[in-house]
């Protein structure tokens, strides 16, 4: 069977690994430095795509659509659930005069 990463691939990913260990690896738009071993990793894939090296395709697509639908939809239904939870002031002091 082919394999699904070149071994050019997993040198790139390689130095990304031992970068993040010993404390060097930064992430490329915020310059922060990288703790997480995923994000080491995907470093490491990002620069090899780019070096031309034989890596597959970002996955993309169904999973990926679903989680985000997810988050958008939870964070709308925090918004609407804020809004009705705050009624005006006379309103409640209304509410309070039927209750006695």
């Amino acid at each position: 069977m082919a394999r699904k990463y070149s071994k050019g691939a997993a040198r790139k990913v390689e130095r990304a690994m031992k970068k993040r260990k010993a404390g060097t690896l930064k992430s490329g738009r915020s310059g922060k430095k990288v703790k997480s071993r995923k994000q080491a990793i995907a470093i490491g894939l990002s620069e090899a795509r780019k070096a031309g090296k034989k890596v597959p395709k970002k996955k993309t697509g169904r999973k990926a659509a679903k989680k985000s639908t997810r988050k958008t939809a939870k964070k709308a239904t925090r918004k609407t659930a804020r809004k009705t939870s705050k009624r005006p002031v006379q309103k409640r002091k209304a509410a309070r005069k039927h209750r006695i």
